[in-house]
């Protein structure tokens, strides 16, 4: 399992649509607050997303709500198949801005 950290600053409370890529399994945090969970799991159909388990921005999407302001974004991954990968991509660019700390 790994914890990843990143801020971002938005202009203004919004929600905004992410598309998420991700192996295996995730949980996605703001400010505190669960937001998002869901797995993509290579070896079982049922539960492996496009394209066949892969991690790719094809994987989903959802929606991330935002104060104005610094937001604390966690993403927690967990895998027990050749490790965890992560894609995430802002839809609306222009007004927000990502931090690494």
């Amino acid at each position: 399992m790994v914890w990843l950290k990143t801020s971002i600053v938005s202009s203004k409370r919004q929600g905004t649509e992410v598309d998420f890529g991700w192996a295996r399994e995730a949980w996605i945090f703001v400010n505190g607050k669960f937001v998002h969970a869901d797995r993509n799991l290579y070896w079982d159909e049922n539960e492996s997303k496009p394209p066949h388990g892969g991690c790719s921005l094809e994987n989903g999407s959802f929606l991330l709500p935002l104060q104005a302001g610094d937001n604390q974004v966690f993403v927690v991954l967990a895998s027990n198949f050749y490790g965890w990968a992560f894609i995430f991509r802002l839809n609306e660019e222009d007004w927000i801005w990502l931090t690494a700390r």
